[in-house]
């Protein structure tokens, strides 16, 4: 059974077509993702099915009786509500309900009539039916699970930030339980243990769910079905997102075989009619001019294949800068507070060559403070931060302000490369700043735009240390992926702040978290973080604390001073090792790629290498 659809929907914006006949139907209980590049109107389909936007043509089409729960990127809410008033609107119905037995209730206090009674009961039945006692605790629930603290509850809804408002109204969508969920990036500014609780709450939805999102691990989690509007049209893809990824490639190969299949055809044909006019020339012989005429009308009647558009990507790697020495940056008791709050509590983290070290942590806890210590942005209270002498490192901060706001992006980039026009216009191309869109001005950029540009002018210097922070922001699924690409082949070291779990499996060695001003240190990638914080729950529960080792479980004449030495060199030698199981298993998947797998060796030879240094100075603690 449908619940939502749109026929032959046309929208314009002024003279511009936004959607051009775009035809769609999302059944009962379908989890599905609306993709596509920022800016082509995936949003604008959102509000015509919400009906709070119109469409020029076309109809939109609701199942009869049909609820509908809208979150839009910006959540809105009328002036002057607060965040209580926001989460209680959930369950007006109820309310109405209540308000009406109240009132009876008075009426049966003065004048009990059985009328009265009666009605009473049924209401009073219907109340607890749809669990109208319960209505605290579901509030408390739903924002213990999206971070909302009570003391939100009397502020002005439109007073919160961005991040804020969506985690309140993603709140108020849930204990409302519509039939049909609009989702316009849900998972934007959520750290990763509300994005988490939101993934299992969805996962159980009774009801319909749509999505936009760049968020490709809560797509794969979550969507059975693809919808990706290109060209102001809909085409449709089944499974999540990893299965739109492949069959959208086959779909591309197949298009690109029939084409080129097609065009050695017309090329045969034409050649043959080209041939035939000659000899008709030749032999004075209107026959053969027919049977030419004959050939050219076939090809004209011939069903053709369009071209597929080459995907037009950001060409181009990082210029790299070579450097000695196997440490990169080292952190020693670094402190940080702010109006007498503790953000980082004596910070510990050093970081190797080649490690790509991921900083996760919940909103608040940080990460973004450390890299900004890291970078030399801001001054720790305390502790040290050293960097090798050779490093080199560009920094990708978490909102991008960039120089001169009223320059054109041409006349910025030429300013900071001090390069041709010509030469700019082509670096600025593989970046999909192209024709007019170098002629813009900084300041009228948007968040993705901004990010691009800088990536733009990072990639041209020469680097061997990356600090990024949500380097996937503001970015689409297609940008994401260039990024990536441009990142694959970087061999020098990467710390990142990142909620895109995706990236992380990508890229992360290491995972360092931050909770409470400290470090916690995983060796591995997201899956292998999610396990290790899972085994680690389920021990707290299940285990007993295991009593502390006596000094005489030490190793003969180790003395008290030299302890903290050895358990920092076998911590060592774990994380080296997991991270030699890691690579192990990613030289597995590369079998079939030649020119990855010499890379991945001579990773694999340095680890090894440190791995047995670490094991000699494991022994001689125990000679």
């Amino acid at each position: 059974m449908i619940d939502i659809a749109l026929n032959g929907v046309e929208k314009y914006y002024g003279a511009n077509q936004i959607l051009k006949g775009v035809t769609l139907e999302i059944q009962e209980g379908e989890r599905v993702a609306l993709l596509g590049l920022n800016g082509t109107g995936k949003s604008t389909i959102f509000k015509i099915l919400a009906g709070t936007e119109g469409c020029d043509k076309g109809e939109r089409i609701l199942r009869k009786g049909i609820s509908i729960g809208f979150l839009e990127q910006i959540p809105l809410y009328a002036e002057g509500y607060t965040v209580r008033e926001v989460l209680y609107s959930a369950f007006q119905d109820l309310w109405a309900v209540r308000d009406e037995m109240l009132r009876l209730e008075k009426l049966m206090t003065d004048n009990p009539t059985e009328e009265v009674l009666k009605k009473y009961g049924r209401l009073q039945e219907l109340f607890e039916s749809c669990a109208g006692y319960s209505i605290e605790e579901r509030i408390n629930r739903v924002s213990q699970g999206m971070k909302i603290d009570q003391g939100w509850y009397d502020q002005e809804f439109n007073s919160l930030s961005g991040g804020e408002k969506t985690r309140v109204k993603l709140a108020q969508l849930m204990l409302e339980s519509p039939k049909v969920l609009l989702l316009d990036e849900p998972t934007n500014h959520l750290d990763l243990g509300t994005i988490e609780w939101l993934e299992n709450f969805l996962k159980d939805y009774p009801g319909t769910i749509f999505a936009i999102s760049h968020d490709r691990y809560f797509l794969d989690k979550l969507v059975t079905r693809v919808l990706e509007l290109v060209n102001g049209q809909i085409d449709n893809y089944q499974g999540n997102f990893t299965e739109y990824l492949r069959e959208k490639e086959e779909r591309y190969q197949n298009q690109l075989k029939r084409y080129e299949a097609e065009q050695k055809k017309i090329e045969q044909l034409e050649a043959a009619a080209k041939r035939m006019h000659e000899w008709a020339k030749v032999a004075d012989n209107p026959a053969m001019h027919r049977q030419a005429f004959s050939i050219e009308k076939r090809i004209e009647r011939m069903e053709k294949t369009e071209r597929p558009p080459a995907v037009k990507g950001m060409n181009n790697r990082f210029t790299e800068k070579d450097f000695s020495g196997e440490m990169v940056l080292v952190t020693e008791q670094v402190t940080k507070a702010y109006n007498q709050k503790t953000i980082l509590d004596g910070c510990e983290l050093t970081v190797r060559k080649g490690e790509r070290v991921a900083v996760f942590g919940d909103n608040g806890s940080g990460k973004s403070t450390l890299l900004k210590i890291l970078v030399g942005e801001l001054s720790p209270d305390s502790g040290t931060v050293r960097i090798g002498a050779s490093i080199r490192y560009g920094y990708l901060p978490q909102s991008v302000s960039l120089p001169d706001p009223a320059a054109t992006i041409l006349e910025m980039v030429r300013r900071e490369l001090r390069e041709s026009e010509y030469q700019v216009r082509r670096t600025l191309a593989k970046f999909n700043f192209r024709n007019e869109d170098v002629l813009k001005t900084v300041g009228n950029l948007s968040g993705g735009e901004k990010t691009r540009l800088k990536l733009c002018l990072l990639m041209q210097q020469e680097l061997n240390l990356l600090l990024l922070d949500e380097p996937t922001n503001h970015l689409d699924i297609a940008s994401r992926l260039w990024l990536e690409e441009a990142l694959t082949d970087f061999q020098g070291a990467m710390i990142f702040v990142s909620h895109d779990r995706y990236f992380v499996n990508r890229f992360a060695t290491r995972i360092v978290e931050l909770s409470q001003g400290l470090i916690s240190e995983f060796a591995g990638d997201y899956e292998f973080y999610k396990l290790k914080k899972a085994e680690a729950s389920a021990q707290k529960i299940t285990q007993k604390p295991e009593k502390q080792k006596s000094p005489q479980n030490l190793p003969k004449g180790l003395s008290r001073a030299e302890q903290p030495d050895l358990r920092k060199l076998e911590a060592d030698i774990s994380a080296w090792e997991a991270q030699m199981a890691l690579l192990d298993e990613r030289i597995r998947l590369e079998e079939n790629n030649y020119e990855r797998l010499m890379v991945l060796a001579k990773e694999r030879e340095a680890i090894e290498s440190k791995i047995n240094d670490l094991y000699e100075q494991w022994f001689e603690f125990h000679d």
